[in-house]
């Protein structure tokens, strides 16, 4: 009978330490965790801190147990402080559109660990080519690749002068302006375009925010310091590209995308500050748990589109050119 009680404690302990964490990322937008990075990167986590929460509700239900409230309480709380991370929109894609964008980290169209395909390039290329969005935003960019895009008659590429992974946006609309930012200390970088779509203007922003370079299979070969260390810095790195690409963006006039590989998920920071008042195409229009970056078992979705367009459609691909996979949404101007 003892021995029952101590595992009917250590059980109850650990269920309330994880509906701790995930009470942390419900309430992340109302206390100030910025100086706090590991607290940060529980947003990572969220799947699993909501798939044990529903473990937990099973077992004390099976246990004919009160305790089962607790994990239910967090799960419908946090069902209404925060976007699900999974969606089960009605996406219509053959609904009328004035345009698409597809968003894609091509990690320089080279392939990655997993893939080894020779024609990678090329296959990218057709690949995207055969979904024909209207603008595409490459993140991770090979400009060696842009004469293979002759649909995309405008282009606009990060420049010479800011020394970073080239990004790019192409179009089959007129480019009428554009720039980059040049972040500082670091590879990653932005870039925009203002593009004039029939009789109106949309500003596109194609960002890759600071990456964390962590991967699943060399977490076990580093010492935890040292990844502590990279990734609060790149979180820190984060914050500030963030806010300095949403202050650009508020002084916008015309109608606003911005698109690209944010290295955050939908429950950081980072993403706040970025979506403001915007949508996000997935939230609005996907289906499912929208994963967009290989990352063993849990869904990671860290390449967003958020506008104040009309979204008619998202789409998520499941292709492996990249460690990334592609995203597109249709929007309606007006």
């Amino acid at each position: 009978m003892k021995n029952f009680i101590e595992k009917w404690k250590v059980i109850l302990i650990i269920n309330l330490f994880v509906v701790l964490l995930l009470l942390i990322v419900c309430l992340r937008q109302y206390i100030g965790i910025n100086r706090f990075f590991i607290l940060s990167f529980l947003g990572f986590f969220v799947p699993f801190f909501v798939y044990a929460n529903i473990l937990f509700v099973l077992y004390w239900a099976l246990k004919r147990k009160i305790q089962f409230l607790i994990s239910l309480s967090i799960l419908v709380f946090g069902y209404f402080m925060n976007d699900s991370f999974i969606k089960f929109n009605d996406s219509n894609s053959n609904a009328f559109a004035d345009f698409s964008v597809m968003s894609f980290n091509a990690h320089g169209f080279a392939g990655f660990f997993k893939i080894d395909n020779p024609n990678v390039k090329e296959d990218i290329v057709e690949y995207v080519l055969r979904e024909n969005p209207d603008i595409v935003c490459f993140q991770e960019y090979n400009i060696e690749v842009s004469s293979m895009f002759k649909e995309y008659p405008y282009k606009y590429i990060t420049p010479d002068s800011v020394d970073a992974t080239p990004q790019a946006i192409l179009s089959k609309y007129p480019i009428v302006s554009h720039g980059a930012f040049d972040f500082k200390n670091t590879i990653n970088n932005a870039i925009y375009a203002d593009v004039k779509i029939k009789q109106d203007t949309v500003r596109v922003y194609n960002i890759h925010l600071e990456s964390f370079r962590v991967r699943p299979g060399s977490l076990k070969r580093e010492v935890p310091t040292n990844i502590f260390n990279r990734m609060s810095s790149a979180f820190q790195k984060q914050l500030e590209q963030a806010r300095l690409v949403k202050k650009h963006s508020l002084s916008v006039k015309y109608k606003t995308l911005i698109c690209g590989d944010f290295n955050s998920t939908q429950y950081s920071n980072v993403y706040r500050i970025l979506k403001g008042d915007l949508k996000d195409s997935f939230l609005e229009k996907g289906v499912g748990f929208g994963n967009t970056f290989d990352f063993r078992i849990l869904p990671f979705r860290i390449d967003m589109i958020l506008t104040d367009l009309e979204i008619v459609s998202h789409k998520n691909y499941n292709i492996e050119y990249s460690d990334h996979e592609p995203i597109k949404a249709s929007f309606r101007v007006k």
